[in-house]
């Protein structure tokens, strides 16, 4: 039996750190020496420290602390955690973010360099080069598949097409998500299976991402990051959907709703909520091939989904009154139990400039 402890070391330094158990490297020292790794760099010095076989334990015993030192030094730099001169240490907000979502180090790394005006290209682009997806790989017969998605002049293709081939892995990973956001078909049954791993794997990046830009010092820190706030929210609610923002195929959220009767109904024209739910019960069985209730049922659905109305009243020159309501609050306490979004459904208001500062930030459930 091994420990891999040593391959993950400040991602697990930064968690204690995050959760108090360890306040100072001297404790971090000590936290080490109680785990696994260390009875087993004891048996084995030459695999886990580059020891000889034989070193004595206060020799290895000063390796496990230069281990730990190096990975504190490590976290310090990234900005993970606060170090002073007598070697206390404590978890800054990123660091405990990095610990809620489980990240890599170097996938917080990627994160924490977001300057404020990124697209939402570009923040996919950030999802891809995470370390958590660094064992998908590109196979030589997936490109053929990957290509037709990335560009076709027959068929439909990916949003956000690649220049050239698809010839790395973060460009695979790219295309595959972009293809699920978009509903295209993936004709390859291993990348199908690979689409929904990435997925729920870049779920878990996007809370951390929109976590990290909604922080609630950001305003003080950095004001001038409006497009990656309001990108990043965007983002993460279309992992989440399996959907794009702008997508047709808007059904497809619904109970009961799969790629075909989305499909179909997106070619009747019903391809927004209001649409759908301003349709006759027996149209949409009759569009979906569906007997009664599918209709009164989609219908329901779509009625228990929250209505917001944004107003903008100007109060004088250089002010705006924003006034945001929900229309069917009463109905919705109502059915409370039957919630089509959830009970936890989260709303975010983001406004921002044309010069990309960002105004305000709010969410409410």
């Amino acid at each position: 039996m091994q420990s891999y402890l040593h391959k993950r070391l400040a991602e697990n330094l930064n968690s204690e750190a995050a959760l108090g158990t360890v306040n100072d490297v001297a404790q971090c020292v000590q936290w080490l020496r109680s785990t696994f790794l260390f009875v087993r760099a004891a048996r084995d010095p030459r695999k886990y420290l580059g020891l000889p076989q034989t070193a004595p334990s206060h020799l290895i015993s000063k390796r496990i602390e230069e281990l730990c030192v190096k990975a504190m030094n490590g976290l310090a730099s990234s900005g993970l955690i606060t170090m002073d001169e007598a070697s206390c240490i404590e978890s800054t907000e990123a660091g405990r973010l990095m610990s809620i979502y489980y990240l890599d180090l170097e996938t917080m790394k990627h994160i924490m360099k977001i300057k404020g005006n990124e697209s939402l290209e570009q923040l996919l682009w950030i999802v891809c080069e995470s370390h958590e997806l660094s064992d998908m790989h590109l196979r030589v017969d997936e490109r053929r598949c990957l290509n037709a998605l990335n560009r076709n002049n027959t068929a439909a293709t990916i949003r956000f097409p690649m220049k050239g081939k698809i010839n790395t892995r973060q460009m695979k990973l790219n295309c595959l998500i972009q293809a699920v956001l978009g509903c295209l078909p993936i004709h390859e049954p291993s990348l199908n299976q690979e689409a929904m791993k990435i997925m729920r794997i870049a779920d878990r990046i996007c809370k951390c991402l929109v976590a990290y830009v909604t922080r609630p010092n950001l305003l003080r820190e950095s004001p001038q990051n409006y497009q990656a706030v309001l990108n990043s929210i965007m983002l993460n609610k279309c992992i989440k959907a399996h959907l794009w923002e702008n997508s047709i195929y808007v059904s497809k959220q619904l109970k009961g709703i799969g790629p075909t009767f989305s499909g179909l109904l997106a070619t009747a024209g019903k391809v927004n909520f209001m649409l759908l739910e301003e349709s006759h019960p027996r149209d949409l069985e009759r569009i979906m091939n569906k007997g009664p209730p599918a209709g009164n049922i989609l219908r329901k659905q779509i009625s228990l989904l929250p209505k917001y109305q944004l107003t903008m009243t100007p109060v004088d020159e250089n002010c705006l009154k924003i006034q945001l309501t929900l229309l069917n609050q009463t109905y919705l306490l109502e059915n409370i139990e039957h919630l089509t979004a959830g009970a936890g459904h989260k709303c975010y208001i983001v406004i921002g400039d044309s010069e990309n500062y960002l105004l305000l930030l709010t969410s409410f459930k």
